[in-house]
């Protein structure tokens, strides 16, 4: 790759397979699971390390992992749970470098995967333009949807990224502090990833 292209400015990662929701977490097939994983961790994880040196050449390198919220199979759920977690790993390892690392929630979408009934994708793009476009002091290690983060403490009412079990970020003390990837006090009784 690096001897056919100079640099590499934004890589966006998108991959999914095994939405459907006809199981449960009880009886889930583990064999499916191994697969999600092999496409939506990953495949993810492999594609990042193989550009890594093009973005590295970039003045402002941007990475986007779709990740989701719920919904679909066990094997779906923690593949993106999964991803969320990967996201803050690698955002922690790569912001002194420059690199933002940054997962986005498109939310439901009417794509082929998505089915009717979704979000146009127009709309579900508009999240993951947000994430490639951020300024150089944007966030990075952030779970976001439509430009805004979303909270994965499990004590608030609001949507949970899901890797919360993983991440290990809503496991900290609820003591109140500043968080310097979404620029916002966290702390009791107020949501949001430290």
């Amino acid at each position: 790759m690096t001897a056919h292209f100079a640099r590499l400015d934004v890589l966006v990662n998108n991959a999914a397979i095994l939405y459907g929701t006809w199981q449960s977490a009880r009886d889930a097939d583990l064999a499916q699971l191994r697969e999600a994983l092999e496409t939506n961790l990953f495949g993810a994880w492999n594609v990042v390390r193989a550009f890594l040196p093009l973005l590295r050449r970039s003045p402002h390198p941007r990475v986007g992992l779709l990740a989701g919220m719920g919904g679909g199979t066990p094997a779906y759920r923690v593949s993106k749970a999964a991803l969320n977690a990967l996201t803050r790993m690698l955002a922690a390892e790569l912001q002194a470098e420059g690199i933002l690392v940054n997962a986005v929630c498109p939310r439901w979408v009417a794509t082929d995967m998505g089915g009717a009934g979704g979000r146009p994708v127009a709309a579900g793009a508009a999240s993951v333009v947000w994430a490639a476009t951020l300024p150089g002091d944007g966030p990075t290690g952030g779970f976001f949807r439509d430009g805004r983060p979303l909270p994965c403490d499990p004590q608030a009412n609001a949507p949970r990224c899901g890797a919360c079990s993983s991440c290990g970020a809503c496991s900290e003390p609820r003591a109140a502090a500043k968080s310097t990837r979404l620029g916002r006090q966290t702390g009791p009784g107020q949501p949001g990833c430290g």
